[in-house]
């Protein structure tokens, strides 16, 4: 099996608890936390943070929630990695493989999960990670810049290219990463390692940093809950 890792610190400063703040009738995290158990890829889903109230709904979603992470795990320059580091050394974690959940890949469905992990398990000895992964809405060689707003083609040699003939292209959907355990130990990243990419909805890629971010969201679930209550 494999070990879920959700980091959630407390100090968010676009917007104020973010992990917890009520989205669809249930706290952000919670709804994370559940995707994360109805996918059954998991041995044990550990949220690390260190705010205690975050600390509570995790309990109450039924999360493994160890001691708060210390202050100097917890500012603003600590980064994820540092923090699976920390989790996975502290807590002794024995999994070939651990993912990385974002706390706020709320709007992920379990079979995504399912379908990134038995990637993971099935890769060869040589991947070091599975990352989530959407496809850019519209052909980066056609991107431009403005300069005092003047139009200028970053790539002028598909200027007269068709769309649909452009190589498409990807980014991180920024809602998970399987890695194995001693990927993680050694500092390793996706971008300097074997990576496998896999696709996430991009309806289930938002990433939530502004006010409209949670508009969306919301909009988001709801349609959602409608769809699997009709």
């Amino acid at each position: 099996m494999i070990t879920a890792i959700i980091p959630a610190r407390g100090g968010s400063k676009r917007i104020k608890n973010k992990n917890i703040i009520p989205i669809g009738g249930h706290p952000l995290i919670a709804w994370t936390i559940q995707t994360a158990l109805a996918s059954n890829m998991f041995d044990k889903v550990i949220v690390s943070t260190d705010c205690p109230d975050i600390a509570e709904v995790a309990k109450r979603a039924h999360a493994h929630v160890p001691p708060l992470r210390p202050p100097n795990l917890s500012d603003d320059h600590t980064t994820l990695d540092v923090v699976m580091q920390h989790v996975i050394e502290t807590h002794e974690i024995a999994s070939e493989w651990v993912c990385l959940l974002y706390a706020t890949a709320c709007l992920l469905e379990p079979q995504t999960l399912s379908d990134a992990a038995a990637l993971a398990l099935s890769a060869d000895p040589q991947t070091d990670f599975v990352m989530g992964v959407v496809p850019y809405p519209h052909p980066i060689q056609r991107a431009f810049t403005l300069a005092q707003s003047k139009v200028c083609l970053v790539q002028s040699a598909h200027a007269k290219t068709r769309t649909q003939d452009l190589e498409e292209h990807y980014h991180d959907a920024g809602q998970f990463v399987f890695g194995r355990r001693a990927a993680w130990q050694n500092g390793q990243s996706v971008w300097d390692s074997q990576t496998l990419g896999t696709p996430v909805a991009r309806h289930a890629a938002v990433d939530i940093d502004t006010p409209d971010d949670l508009v969306l969201v919301e909009a988001l679930m709801r349609s959602r809950s409608d769809v699997l209550h009709a």
